[in-house]
């Protein structure tokens, strides 16, 4: 089972991809064409419940075709997706196991800003304009890439020499190790390269007969603030995830959709925890552990690095107690 997490926008989302033949009610069968009404091969087709908290995908045979069983009902937004054109979007009225025929038409994009804003940051990182791309580029990889989406709208907005220098340097803060020489490299490719002009770039998701075959489960947990850094399938097949943004462990069964939550202890450190009060690059910290990595041993027990606290915590089930370490106490879940 393949763990995505989606992180970003009012809240994240935890999914898990699964296969088409699961226990649903109601089917979506049509195709999905592009604005020259050839067939959109490998294009995403969602269904999201009337809550908008859960959503189902597939994606489109060679022919254009899709077919989607959801549990869902009601009316539901239906989205085809395809790298290159806009979204087409439409409501459609499911009632429980009912069949329903739906077609849709992909459009062109308004305007190159459009088509631009709809890549993703990768398009942008890639056009990067290195002058020795042998020389410095592993070292950007290695010093921001690794931790941060490079090209995104957010880390791609312009700003001058001097302003990534400024950003660098509270990186340093958070333990980035540049050297000067390095630093100097990055604000000069980055001022260069992020100067707010669209770009054009083709993009694929790979379309496949496997991916045809495919479907994935999305499940909406958490508000503006949640962060979730980690997510990993435990032994007992659950879906745990790390949120940074409240110190929360949430777990998710996938089989039954239910969703649990469970608050860290409390420590005596202040927002932010031993971090609290520094100029960051982006954003605030809003938790006091900050839960980042984390790993089953094989025992069954999960252990969680916390950023913020700078502490080691054990997570377990009440059958199988945590052996103290001089860390944080344990959390019986």
């Amino acid at each position: 089972m393949k763990i995505i997490c989606s992180l970003g926008g009012a809240s994240a989302l935890l999914a898990a991809t699964i296969l088409a033949n699961s226990a649903s009610a109601a089917s979506l069968v049509g195709t999905v064409l592009t604005p020259a009404g050839a067939p959109a091969y490998g294009a995403m087709v969602t269904v999201f419940d009337a809550a908008k908290e859960k959503r189902d995908t597939v994606y489109t045979a060679a022919d254009g075709s899709f077919a989607v069983r959801t549990e869902f009902g009601g009316a539901l937004s239906v989205r085809a997706r395809l790298a290159g054109f806009e979204d087409s979007i439409v409501v459609a009225n499911v009632g429980p196991s009912e069949n329903s025929r739906l077609d849709l038409t992909l459009k062109h994009f308004a305007s190159v800003d459009d088509a631009s804003d709809a890549l993703s940051a990768s398009a942008f990182n890639a056009r990067l304009p290195w002058k020795d791309v042998a020389r410095d580029r592993p070292a950007f990889i290695s010093q921001c890439n690794y931790c941060h989406q490079i090209g995104n709208a957010t880390t791609r907005i312009p700003q001058s020499h001097q302003e990534w220098m400024t950003t660098l340097e509270k990186m340093e803060g958070m333990l980035a190790m540049p050297s000067a020489p390095q630093k100097a490299a990055f604000a000069d490719v980055l001022s260069r390269g992020f100067d707010g002009k669209p770009i054009a770039a083709k993009q694929s998701y790979g379309a496949s007969p496997e991916l045809a075959r495919a479907k994935v489960r999305e499940w909406e947990v958490g508000d503006a603030d949640t962060f979730i850094h980690d997510a990993d399938v435990a032994k007992d097949q659950k879906i745990y995830g790390t949120d940074e943004g409240h110190d929360i462990l949430w777990v998710l069964d996938p089989k039954s959709g239910a969703i649990e939550k469970y608050q860290l202890p409390d420590i005596d450190l202040p927002r932010g925890g031993i971090f609290s009060g520094m100029k960051l690059p982006i954003g605030v910290f809003s938790g006091k552990h900050g839960p980042h990595s984390m790993a089953q041993t094989r025992d069954g027990r999960i252990w969680i690095t916390n950023a913020l606290s700078s502490t080691l915590m054990c997570v377990f089930r009440r059958s199988r107690p945590c052996i103290p370490t001089g860390s944080r106490p344990p959390v019986p879940i």
